[in-house]
């Protein structure tokens, strides 16, 4: 087999690794690996019996039992912002369970980027499970489940969590209750949304869902603090607007993106419904019976709808789960929108970090808010174009620009020669190329799913270690061209005859280069489709970073294949060596502008470590390149190895000691012109809207040529004393965010705040309006101008 096709072959598995579901079973597989789960359990679960024994034909309630560590939480069936949690049975033959969960009301807890519904302390979520009517007596019988959440603390930190849980009794005739799960089950029953005379309940639509609660005789007149919890999402988790005339209450909320159907769920009163401070919960949008049910003295629980949890005496009940539940159970409704969560027959994927809202779900297209308030969703096949649209342009960025000259060069060489060669040459590029390309997705997937690490594109060329390898690979790169030494073809593609066969890997490894130092990069049309993409099933993945790859790729594979193009190439000859020494500055230049990043994370200490280990880089390559040459005596080659190798051995250790510095926070101020930015974080931009300010946030990061040149063009050019006058005017605050892919609270905020978004990638800019109850909005995710800046805070006025 030649070499080629191997190349091929290599695509053939690694496509078949991507896109198979074997990648997705590593969040199984991993779980008890996560950082840190030796040191603090955040949640441990378990399976709690509401009787002694199995009794066969009829249900028990279970107990799904969660005890938080202190700090951590868990989220609701409509998490708001987060992934709710999910169990799935593993059951013998016979056996049923419920297809949801008895659910305690969550806590509401407002964050910067919307509410989150979650659970903290020890939660009980019940459900039932029902044995077969012939189980054989005095058999004791072991059920097995899976329960899987997201936990997050309150710095924004969060992961996947997952426990097998087993549940062992013996079945008998009769069994007894058990007295503290079944107080449980009752305390869970009396939280349950209920219809009350006391109160009038109507749901209406118009800019905003709107739940009007007019009080009748035995309504409390001080309910205290109410909310709208939502089942279905079909609302956003912006900030309630809640308005009291005398004894009504208003509650406004924004009706969410892609979601069909009206709101169901309940209205909860931190001192209850009725004077006795009884009914935590009114339902609203509860089926039609519910609202025909007859007056009564007291509160009557509304019926469950959709799916029942089979918590009651009549087992009938269990095989009608579309029928109301027995009365006196008071189940909240279960509607199909949020069924597919609490499913037990299927394990549902869960997406993990604190901002991963049910709205912008994998199967929901993401959507971009401008300054104009318009939205673009994103659809499966527009974020292929978009990706792929965007690989091509990403040929234009000046971090790419130093290898596409590589490749003219390469290029040149080839002309008149045999164009089969040609054409290889750019299939093995376009292979290495996308090999990577899927490495590094295939790694973000796995970071994601298995260790809860939100990884967006481009993150890897951002962590220390990997910024200081590419430095010194670019720094060797631009001595070989610039005639230090020779390192033939095998390595870069560069300076050798690549028509012939052996160069093959030559090219495989440019494009693996091409792709390393593009992916800190960011180009037009690339945010919205790349947060679409990581948001998506493995071979959706695989599909969509495949385009990206090839939009890579394309130009070169176009100029490989079209004769007539390469024609009108300039022949080869002398002033080629001049070409490839001149290719040695863009080849520092790029270096450069890593080392500019190396030294945002490693301060000046690391910088210092750093250039002296280029140093020991560059005698090394010069001593490989005057002694180690062919011409030279065996004895010299083995000298200069050696003297080579120690000087690389101290090259490596400095390396590592500039990695393990940090930057000094220094001043929370950065000055552009005579505009103070202060560093973003979800307590300074609480504050700052808490005093009535409109807030600019600069999301921004390392490496980011677009977040410069943004940065340039809006605020240091021509007309930016407009700009800077109108934030003063206004008393905007400018707040900037700059991403470090360090995995600090501070970090996990900055990238969980852009989620609502769908933003995986930098830069970006949000406008929070100076009226705290309306949502904010995103300005640009790509190029920004003067003018985007102005009718941002024009509209953050209003």
């Amino acid at each position: 087999m030649t070499l080629f096709p191997r190349l091929f072959f290599l695509l053939v598995l690694a496509s078949a690794w991507t896109a198979s579901p074997v990648s997705a079973q590593f969040e199984d597989f991993t779980d008890a690996a996560k950082p840190g789960a030796a040191a603090e359990v955040e949640v441990m679960a378990s399976l709690e019996a509401g009787e002694s024994a199995w009794v066969p034909g009829r249900p028990m309630p279970v107990a799904l039992k969660l005890v938080h560590a202190a700090h951590w939480h868990t989220y609701w069936l409509n998490p708001g912002l987060g992934t709710p949690t999910t169990l799935k049975w593993e059951l013998p033959e016979g056996w049923q369970a419920s297809n949801s969960l008895l659910w305690p009301v969550p806590k509401a807890k407002p964050t910067e980027v919307g509410n989150q519904h979650l659970y903290e302390g020890t939660q009980w979520l019940f459900t039932t499970v029902t044995p077969p009517a012939d189980l054989k007596l005095g058999e004791t019988i072991a059920l097995k489940a899976s329960a899987k959440w997201l936990v997050c603390d309150e710095g924004s930190r969060c992961m996947p969590g997952s426990q097998k849980v087993e549940l062992s009794l013996t079945s008998a005739t009769e069994a007894a209750p058990m007295a503290g799960v079944m107080a449980e089950l009752e305390k869970v029953k009396a939280q349950q949304p209920q219809v009350s005379p006391a109160w009038e309940v109507k749901l209406e639509k118009g800019e905003a869902w709107t739940v009007t609660l007019t009080p009748k005789e035995g309504a409390n007149p001080d309910p205290g603090e109410v909310y709208f919890f939502d089942e279905k999402a079909s609302i956003t988790n912006d900030p309630q607007k809640v308005v009291r005339e005398g004894g009504v209450i208003r509650i406004t909320a924004t009706p969410g993106t892609g979601k069909k159907g009206d709101p169901m769920g309940f209205v909860h009163a931190s001192k209850g419904w009725l004077k006795d401070g009884s009914v935590p919960a009114l339902a609203v949008g509860a089926p039609a019976a519910a609202a025909a049910a007859p007056p009564a003295a007291t509160a009557a629980p509304a019926p469950a709808a959709a799916q029942d949890t089979g918590l009651t005496s009549n087992p009938a009940a269990q095989s009608t789960p579309a029928g109301p539940a027995a009365e006196g159970t008071g189940l909240m409704p279960a509607p199909p929108a949020s069924a597919a969560t609490q499913e037990n027959s299927k394990e549902q994927p869960a997406e993990t970090g604190a901002a991963a809202a049910p709205q912008a779900a994998a199967a929901a297209p993401a959507a971009s808010t401008g300054a104009s308030g318009t939205k673009t969703e994103v659809t499966f096949w527009g974020a292929v174009l978009g990706l792929f649209l965007a690989g091509m342009i990403l040929n234009l960025m000046p971090c790419v620009f130093p290898v596409l000259a590589l490749k003219v060069q390469s290029f040149i060489k080839q002309a008149g020669k045999d164009r089969r060669h040609t054409v290889n040459h750019s299939l093995a590029y376009t292979a290495g190329l996308l090999v990577f390309v899927w490495l590094v997705a295939g790694g973000m997937f796995v970071a994601s799913k298995s260790f809860g690490q939100d990884l967006a594109w481009g993150d890897i060329t951002r962590y220390t270690p990997v910024l200081a390898g590419v430095v010194i690979v670019l720094f060797l790169l631009g001595l070989n061209l610039a005639g230090l030494f020779e390192i033939g073809t095998s390595l870069t593609a560069v300076g050798g005859e690549l028509q012939d066969r052996k160069g093959y890997a030559g090219s495989f490894w440019s494009g693996a280069l091409t792709l390393l130092i593009s992916t800190p990069c960011s180009a037009p049309l690339m945010a919205a489709p790349m947060g679409f993409a990581l948001k998506q099933s493995p071979l959706s993945q695989f599909v969509l970073f495949t385009a990206f790859g090839l939009g890579i790729a394309l130009p070169y594979v176009v100029l490989a294949n079209s004769p007539g193009l390469l024609k009108r190439l300039p022949k080869p000859g002398a002033w080629m060596e001049t070409f490839k020494k001149a290719l040695s500055f863009p080849m520092f230049a790029s270096a450069i502008f890593f080392f500019n990043a190396f030294v945002t994370k490693t301060g000046g200490e690391g910088a210092a470590l750093m250039l002296w280990a280029l140093l020991f880089i560059a005698i090394a390559a010069w001593i490989y390149g005057h002694w180690c040459v062919p011409s030279r005596s065996g004895r010299s080659r083995w000298v200069g190895g050696v003297a080579a190798l120690l000087a690389v051995a101290g090259a490596v250790k400095l390396t590592h000691d500039a990695s393990l510095e940090k930057a000094s926070a220094g001043g929370a101020s950065y000055m552009t012109g005579d505009l103070a930015w202060e560093t973003w974080s979800p307590a300074k931009l609480a504050a700052e809207r808490a005093k009535g300010r409109a807030v600019f946030v600069d999301y921004t990061t390392i490496n980011c040529y677009t977040c410069e040149l943004n940065e340039r063009k809006v605020f240091k050019s021509p007309g930016s004393d407009t700009v800077i006058a109108k934030f003063k005017a206004h008393n905007v605050a400018p707040l900037r965010a700059k991403y470090l892919v360090d995995g600090t609270p501070e970090d996990n905020a900055i990238r969980d705040s852009l989620k609502p978004w769908g933003i995986s990638t930098y830069p970006a800019y949000v406008m929070y309006p100076a009226d705290a109850s309306k949502p904010p909005f995103l300005i640009s995710d790509a190029l920004l101008s003067q003018q985007d800046v102005l009718d941002a805070i024009d509209k953050a006025m209003n």
